[in-house]
């Protein structure tokens, strides 16, 4: 029952934003919206949630998000062109993915 309550709110949510950007652009196409999933996992991954969950909270999540939109618009700046954007959120993913891992290993070391 919860899924299906969580679903019909995800659902509807979606149906609100889908109007609100079609106001905002005057336009909507189907490639939409096209890369942002892998700018919310990198959020959430820098922002130190872990992928294997149980760890993180929203300031994480928040500080996360702020940081992977100072690099994007860092590299726009830099005029690098927009496919090395991936690339370089992939790294950052990698990089703090490694992190993570190590420091937990060292949590458990010390314990």
């Amino acid at each position: 029952m919860v899924k299906m309550v969580a679903f019909i709110i995800v659902g509807i949510l979606c149906a609100f934003v889908a109007g609100m950007q079609i106001a905002r652009v005057s336009c909507f196409t189907s490639r939409t919206g096209e890369g942002w999933e892998l700018k919310a996992m990198a959020a959430c991954v820098v922002g130190g949630t872990s992928l294997r969950g149980g760890i993180g909270d929203m300031a994480g999540i928040f500080l996360g998000a702020f940081a992977i939109s100072v690099i994007e618009n860092g590299l726009v700046v830099l005029r690098i062109p927009y496919f090395w954007t991936y690339t370089v959120f992939g790294l950052v993913i990698i990089f703090s993915v490694l992190s993570s891992m190590y420091l937990e290993k060292q949590k458990w070391a010390q314990k």
